[in-house]
């Protein structure tokens, strides 16, 4: 078999979400190292000043990144107007802002955003190939579940995370399923440690005392109930005394403004801040005491790192979980119960992870070489 000119494909990395930026990190320099003309795309919450403006920091790790702006809130219809937002931002800089000779055979995306959703659409629309990092999860509790599995109708290549996740996608009648694990894996594991002084004097704490890391966003299947949820997490977590709480601002959706003002106004053991960055996010989510929430990084990233954590709620509900991740309710007794068991978690409970132990980059660069090899007459 001869390989085509891999040069010739114009390949993008769409990121959408600050929460996506250390998971396409690693697939984007596989992708220029294996020699495609790749491209780094950002839009959606990059732009928000209230999530930290994550575009300059994207521009310090990507370098040339070309933006696809718009800015949403989350006022109650802002999820739904922010799917045709996004598509007709992708539109205005497909006919607008990129030559056509530009565009990409491909475009790498991660995950389930509704900005991601409205973005997959417009390039669906002109024809432009979606390769779908963690396709396949379930996490009932979140409108994410839905935007989710109509980005896998419009993919592809499917890269899930993990298997049951990619028996799943095969039961739908897909093709090209390719479980990598979790492409955030080697990023994490070759981001520099930030000594304990460091991060204490960047947090405002005492270094000796052990802090837990709360990453909280809105159930969007039930907004109506973020203010009472995010109450009880907040006088729940005050009743810990002197122990500090790191939290950082929830996602733009429905909701998410209304849990940023409670923890922000939350008591003297509370630091908010607005957006933490990869660096950062990693080091503290990795001397932390434990996690709590409802974010898929305490089912994610947490194991990896070793650190026990609590998934609280609906939000993921249907999605695999490690046996470090223990699940309780927006109850204060269960909450406070559920972080006293991770005082004790065994070891053990650390050794499976059902996300693979890295080299997905590696993958995925090998996945779409041979799909270009194997169908490079219709692409």
């Amino acid at each position: 078999m001869t390989l085509p000119n891999f040069h010739d494909y114009n390949i993008a990395v769409l990121s959408t979400s600050r929460a996506d930026i250390n998971y396409l990190l690693m697939p984007y320099r596989a992708l220029l190292a294996g020699g495609f003309a790749t491209q780094f795309w950002a839009s959606g919450q990059h732009f928000s000043h209230q999530h930290g403006h994550t575009i300059d920091e994207l521009e310090q790790l990507v370098g040339m990144v070309h933006k696809i702006p718009f800015i949403n809130d989350d006022s109650g219809d802002s999820m739904e107007n922010g799917i045709l937002r996004a598509e007709q931002a992708m539109d205005n800089f497909l006919h607008n802002q990129l030559p056509a000779h530009r565009w990409p055979k491909f475009v790498v995306v991660l995950g389930d955003r509704y900005e991601l959703l409205g973005a997959v659409k417009s390039l669906y629309r002109h024809k432009i190939k979606i390769i779908h990092l963690a396709g396949g999860d379930i996490t009932t509790g979140a409108l994410d579940n839905q935007y989710r599995f109509e980005i896998s109708a419009m993919t592809a290549i499917h890269c899930p995370t993990n298997q049951p996740a990619a028996d799943i996608l095969a039961n739908l009648g897909y093709e090209n399923i390719h479980n990598i694990g979790a492409s955030n894996y080697d990023y994490i594991l070759q981001t520099p440690i930030i000594t304990r002084a460091e991060l204490a004097e960047y947090l405002g704490i005492d270094p000796k005392k052990p802090y837990i890391l709360c990453a909280y966003h809105s159930e969007t299947t039930q907004p109506h109930l973020a203010e009472q949820q995010a109450n009880i997490l907040r006088n729940t977590l005050e009743s810990l005394g002197e122990t500090p709480i790191i939290t950082t601002s929830a996602n733009m959706d429905t909701g998410g403004a209304i849990i940023n003002k409670i923890f922000a106004r939350a008591g003297k053991n509370w630091h908010f801040f607005a957006n933490f960055g990869p660096l950062y996010n990693i080091n503290i989510m990795r001397q932390a005491k434990c996690m709590i929430g409802n974010s898929s990084s305490a089912l994610y990233e947490a194991p990896l790192l070793k650190i026990p954590s609590i998934n609280i709620g609906c939000r993921q509900m249907g999605r695999l979980a490690p046996p470090s991740v223990l699940h309780c309710q927006f109850e204060p007794n269960d909450i406070l119960s559920a972080i006293k068991a991770t005082e004790t978690m065994p070891h053990s409970a650390f050794d499976n992870n059902p996300f693979g132990h890295g080299g997905s980059d590696k993958k995925l660069l090998h996945i779409i070489k041979e799909f270009i090899a194997n169908n490079n007459n219709i692409i």
